[in-house]
Parts: structure tokens; sequence; C-alpha cells
């Protein structure tokens, strides 16, 4: 199951300079030339890729939650938290690849839509690992691969004021992982992509960022494979 926000989700597949692309595809590829048979799992199918296994719970824009965060004024919660139970109920994964967390650390309304990010981005972290825990308890014999997350550069920055949330972040994203439990494993996006995550990577032509064009998508999708493989072949 990827589970996460719209780095997992992605965007329109036509459009690969502009739009936000997801490393599903690209590590459906690399598993399936690697001679691993993989079913993704998950509620969602869009955007649809040609020749790419749909189904994911990605959802961009959702923070980890609980949380008050919607996406537009009416809408339902915005977090993984809210719909956790029900898509492990539903999908039954042997495996979760999450990536999630940038969301909560840039809280916020917007007054044309009424969507709204009611989170405090200090609090990230305990949340990260709160919602590791309750997907323990709900699917006790799923492997959950948590990532770090790719070094968002205005994030990073010493003089963001969010800089040690999001580094709070990732080190909970490592630290889940060493806590005894061999059903969680880290993969280290933030620690691959030290020094290197370039402007190809992410949608500069767009002003972003945050989201990864398909170079960047490409990237992420190596460092689940490196991740996955020791598991698949135990």
């Amino acid at each position: 199951m990827p589970l996460g926000d719209s780095l997992t989700e992605g965007g329109d597949p036509a459009r690969p300079t502009s739009s936000p692309q997801s490393y599903r595809g690209y590590l459906e590829a690399m598993l399936t030339a690697a001679g691993y048979r993989i079913d993704f799992v998950g509620s969602r199918q869009r955007p649809a890729i040609a020749g790419i296994d749909p189904d994911h719970e990605g959802h961009g824009g959702f923070t980890i939650g609980p949380d008050a965060s919607s996406l537009c004024a009416g809408c339902g919660p915005a977090n993984l938290d809210a719909g956790i139970a029900t898509w492990l109920r539903d999908a039954q994964p042997d495996v979760i690849l999450l990536l999630i967390g940038v969301n909560d650390l840039l809280p916020g309304t917007d007054g044309a839509t009424g969507a709204v990010r009611d989170t405090e981005p200090a609090a990230a972290a305990d949340k990260l690992r709160a919602l590791v825990r309750r997907i323990r308890v709900l699917a006790p014999a799923t492997t959950i691969v948590v990532a770090s997350y790719p070094p968002v550069r205005f994030l990073t920055d010493a003089s963001s004021p969010v800089a040690p949330a999001f580094a709070a972040l990732n080190r909970a994203a490592a630290d889940l992982a060493g806590d005894g439990d061999d059903r969680v494993v880290h993969a280290p996006m933030a620690e691959a992509f030290a020094g290197s995550w370039e402007a190809v990577d992410v949608l500069r032509a767009v002003g972003d960022d945050l989201h990864p064009s398909a170079s960047g998508a490409k990237r992420i999708a190596e460092v689940w494979f490196r991740t996955l493989e020791p598991l698949l072949k135990g």
C-alpha cells in the first residue's frame, strides 16, 4: 500500500515536466524487472497511468492527523488517521510504504476554497509516531516502511521557522525503525538525497520546490526499491 500525500498520489502523467509525478510507476517497473510479483493496493486509482497498477492510498494535501484539516468547505477530514482503519480493513496490505508529514508543517487557510490546514508543525514528529503505533495495532502482521521526507529546500533552510520541526519529523521516521520492532523499517529519503536533491528533481518551472519531477520521482522509487528488496528476498 503506497500511503501518503501528493508525492504518493502524483499528478498528470501527460505533463511530466510541469505536474507532480509519483514514484509508484517507477517502483513497480523496478520490482517487476527484478522478478518480484507485487500488487499495489488502496482505495484510490487516480491519476490513471497507462500500464501501471492504479491502486494506492495517496491523498494530495493530507496531513498525518488527527486534526481538523479539510481540503474545502464542507469536505471531510483531510488526514491519514481519519481513514487508516477503513483502508487497512479493505486492502489488507502486507507492506505499507508511508511517506507523510510535510503538510503538517504548512498550516493555514484558503479563503477562496474554504480549505484549512489546522496543524501545529512542532507536533508533526509525535503524530507520525502515533500513526505508526496505530497501524501496528490495527494491522500487526503488516510491515511498515517509514520514509523520511526528501530535503525540501524552503523547510531545510536555517531561516525557516519550521526547519526544526522538519528535522524532527525526519528523525522520528528513522527512530521508529530503531525501536526493536522488525516490522517497522526506515526508507532513508532525506539521508539519500542530502546535498544532492537538485533543481531538476523538483518542479522549478512552476515555482514549486516541493513536488518531484519525473527525475525526482524516479530517485524516490530507487530508495524504496533498495529498502524493499531485502524484505522481499527474506
